[in-house]
Formats: structure tokens, sequence, C-alpha cells
């Protein structure tokens, strides 16, 4: 068998699939166009576990993996198909992945300020870990827990007593069944099956998190539309000057004005400064400007 090659230009979307990057997200594309391409593209289906691993490893473009794959091509070859796909994923993705990616779940946080798509982009990145880690390990139920955990703290506030909290079995009515340690309708009425009742069973309300999403971003345009205005209040008000003109000070500029236009000698002014008009050491005189007349002879 040839070694892999790189995809060419003429790449096309009908060809057999390629792998170009170890995310369990990659992988995961990968085997499942990988298992389309065997039963409906190709020109004779591909059913022998020989021909799956050879053709699976003619797509990695990894090179570790493909390293991996020729080196033991032969060992590889003589393997259960599934049991091949297992060891490329162990052999990809680090053996703490899913304890990695928990862990960024629960580290992310909202990006502070008030931009418009904020909330939209922090639930993007956590709805790409949680396809990274599987459906099987976070629920929507949970991403959308960690979601609350990170977003805006106000927003947070908003979501937590929306009618979406309550789809998602967190209403106030389930914290007091907590307090209380009231077992859980569904329980209790699997304990009971076998007890007819006249009394309409409680139906738990499926969790979507598109709704979810929806609401949060609405609530977070208007929080950050607010919060827009405001802040442009505050720049406006801090452009203005600090401290009103002080008329005292725009009369001493006038009377300087004025005597500067004066004959030399015909008067003197002891002192005008910032603080008011005053002696030479600078003391206020009441308000009062001390001139003296010089005489001719």
């Amino acid at each position: 068998m040839s070694n892999p090659t790189a995809p060419s230009p003429a790449y096309k979307p009908n060809d057999p699939p390629q792998l170009h990057s170890t995310s369990m997200e990659a992988l995961r594309e990968y085997f499942m166009r990988l298992d389309f391409y065997n039963r409906r593209i190709a020109r004779v289906p591909i059913t022998s576990d020989y021909d799956k691993i050879e053709g699976a490893g003619m797509g990695l473009q990894v090179l570790a993996l493909k390293t991996w794959f020729t080196q033991g091509l032969s060992r590889h070859l003589a393997k259960p198909y599934g049991q091949f796909k297992s060891e490329l994923i162990r052999r990809a993705v680090p053996a703490d992945f899913v304890w990695t990616q928990l862990e960024a779940l629960h580290r992310l946080r909202q990006a502070p300020g008030h931009a418009i798509n904020a909330f939209q982009d922090f639930s993007d990145q956590m709805r790409v870990l949680q396809m990274e880690i599987g459906f099987q390990v976070v629920s929507d139920q949970e991403i959308a827990k960690l979601v609350l955990l990170g977003t805006d703290p106000e927003l947070c506030r908003i979501l937590r007593t929306h009618v979406v909290s309550a789809l998602a079995g967190w209403s106030d009515l389930s914290l007091e069944r907590l307090a209380l340690n009231v077992p859980d309708p569904s329980t209790t009425n699997h304990e009971n099956a076998g007890v007819s009742s006249d009394a309409p069973t409680e139906q738990p309300l499926e969790f979507d998190y598109q709704v979810f999403e929806r609401i949060g971003r609405e609530e977070w345009s208007v929080i950050a539309q607010r919060r827009q205005a405001i802040a442009l209040q505050v720049n406006a008000l801090q452009q203005r000057p600090t401290h009103a003109p002080d008329p005292l000070e725009d009369l001493v500029i006038e009377l300087k004005r004025l005597l500067c236009g004066r004959v030399a000698g015909n008067f003197s002014v002891l002192m005008i400064g910032r603080g008011g008009i005053g002696d030479v050491e600078g003391e206020p005189l009441e308000r009062k400007i001390r001139l003296t007349t010089g005489h001719r002879h």
C-alpha cells in the first residue's frame, strides 16, 4: 500500500475523507464521513475490516498518526475495524482529554464588557467544548447550567428566574423538594405504578438548549444596549471641563490686559496672581486692587 499523501487542490467532497486534526470533533466527523463513503459513495461498497482499515489509514494526514499507521501496517490490517478505531482515537487524543475539556468548561467565562455578541460567543465556545467531549458526558441541561455559572451576573439572575429554568428542572419547586427531602414526582409515580389514581400525572418538559440560548441572547441584548448608553453618557460627562470658570480670574486677566496698555510708570500693581490680588508675599487683599500713581516732576 502506498503511503498517505497530502490532499491535492483537486480534492472533492466525494473523494475518500481525510483527517487533518486530532480533535475529538474532527475524529468523530472523520469516521462518520468514512462510514458514509464506504456504504454510499465508493463504486463498490466497502464491507471488510481489512478494506475499511486500509481506507481509514489512507486518509490520515496528521504526521504522527500517519507514521503510527505505516510503521505498524501489517498489525493494523489484521485487527477488527472497531478495535482499530479505538486504538486510533487513543493514539490521537490524550488520555486525560475528557478531564481537560471538563476543566475548560468549568473555567470558561463570558468576556467582560458590553459587546452585543458577548453572550452568543460565550455560548458557542461552550457548545464546541461540549461537542468535543460528547453529549453522553455533558448533556444540554448540564451545559446550560455551566453557561449560567459563567455568564454575566445580571444575565444569570434573569435566566435563573425565567421559565426556561423550569424546563430544565431548576424551578423553585425543585429547590423546595430538595430542602424538604420530598421524593421526585417521577420517582413516586414509578413506584406507585400499580396504584390507580384519577389525579393527572406531572409530565416533565423537555429541555431545549436552542430556546435557552435564544432567551439568553435577547436578554443580553437589552443589558448590553443599556450599558452602552450609560457608558456614552459617562464619557460625555468626562469630556466636560472639570470646573466652572472663575469670575475673579477673568477679572484679573482683563485688568492685566488694561494695565499693560497704559503708559509705563503711570500705574503699578503690587501683585496679581491666580489666587487673587495680593501683596508681595501673595496674601489676598480682600479683593481690592492697590494701585500707586506715579507723578511727573
